[in-house]
């Protein structure tokens, strides 16, 4: 019987792991759960973004970010973009969205960049947080 148990269980653990990886439902889960909190930001912090889930707007893309600061600032050389959030195994619902999106983007802590970070401009409002 314990032994039973303990299969049901594992199957159990599976099925919510591989479920909440499942596109449709992954992306209710990340925005319910992680809106607000995945963050990016380029070397100096000119550039800095929060990634908003919804079902109209796509993933996170590296080319869409340095091409977007190269648009603002056509004198910036700083247009690698590093994520600001550590990748935690144990927030499954994630793992889908850090094989796909993270990636493609280098760590970096945001203490390395907030003393670099260049003063508030208010013409990149919504670009900096």
């Amino acid at each position: 019987m314990e032994r039973r148990t303990k299969k049901i269980g594992i199957v159990i653990g599976i099925t919510i792991v591989l479920i909440s990886n499942i596109p449709i439902f992954n992306l209710g889960l990340l925005a319910g759960l992680d809106d607000g909190k995945l963050r990016y930001s380029n070397g100096d912090a000119s550039w800095t973004v929060v990634e908003d889930f919804n079902y109209f707007s796509g993933l996170v893309e590296k080319e869409g970010y340095a091409e977007a600061i190269k648009a603002k600032n056509p004198k910036s050389e700083n247009t690698e973009m590093y994520q600001l959030y550590r990748m935690n195994p144990l927030y499954f619902w994630r793992w889908s969205y850090y094989l796909i999106v993270s990636k493609d983007f280098k760590y970096k802590d945001w203490k390395e960049i907030e003393f670099n970070r260049v003063p508030y401009d208010p013409d990149n409002v919504g670009q900096q947080f």
